[in-house]
């Protein structure tokens, strides 16, 4: 049994911070593999910390999985993450089309 969601989200939120992505990642996986709920502040947290590290495919996906999770409908943290990575490395259409999805989600 993997145990409480909250005390892994809290790990999955310092492995971010620790820059230790991979394992951030893996952890993440292995939560929604044993029926846990990945919360919006650990997704915001992986985004973020994939985009500020220049992983943006990694960092959509994530972000296609808390959508389709439903997780993030009304937490702008991981869609503000990723918008400013996109800015950050150049990539304005990408952020436009995030900031398009944001509204029409009615964010």
């Amino acid at each position: 049994a993997l145990g409480c969601s909250s005390s892994y989200n809290r790990l999955l939120s310092k492995l971010c911070s620790s820059n230790t992505l991979d394992e951030a990642v893996a952890l993440m996986d292995e939560m929604r593999n044993g029926g846990l709920e990945v919360d919006e502040v650990a997704y915001t947290s992986i985004v973020a910390a994939l985009g500020s590290r220049g992983q943006l495919d990694r960092a959509f996906r994530v972000l296609a999985d808390m959508e389709e999770r439903n997780c993030g409908r009304g937490d702008l943290g991981a869609y503000s993450a990723i918008i400013s990575a996109c800015g950050r490395l150049g990539q304005f259409d990408r952020a436009s089309e995030v900031f398009t999805r944001v509204e029409k989600l009615g964010v």
